[in-house]
């Protein structure tokens, strides 16, 4: 992709870091939307559910929250924003 910067042509592979990070961040909420329904349940449905590694679940999910931290710190943009 090439992009126009201050009337320079520059190539870019944002729209691929973006894709990921929008990627991340879906499957973030899909997963923590689960969790949040799984909490509701009776303890006789969790017994049907006990298969279901929470655990892991958890740590996949810090995991993606850590590489969107990561990549977002990277982005100019983003520490344009925070000043």
């Amino acid at each position: 992709m090439v992009v126009v910067v201050n009337g320079v042509e520059k190539s870019s592979s944002k729209l691929f870091v973006y894709e990921n990070i929008l990627q991340a961040i879906s499957f973030v909420v899909s997963k923590l939307e689960l969790l949040r329904n799984l909490s509701y349940l009776s303890d006789e449905e969790q017994v049907i559910i006990k298969n279901m590694n929470i655990k892991t679940r958890l740590i996949n999910i810090n995991q993606r929250l850590i590489m969107i931290k990561s990549v977002m710190d990277k982005m100019e943009e983003i520490k344009e924003m925070a000043r």
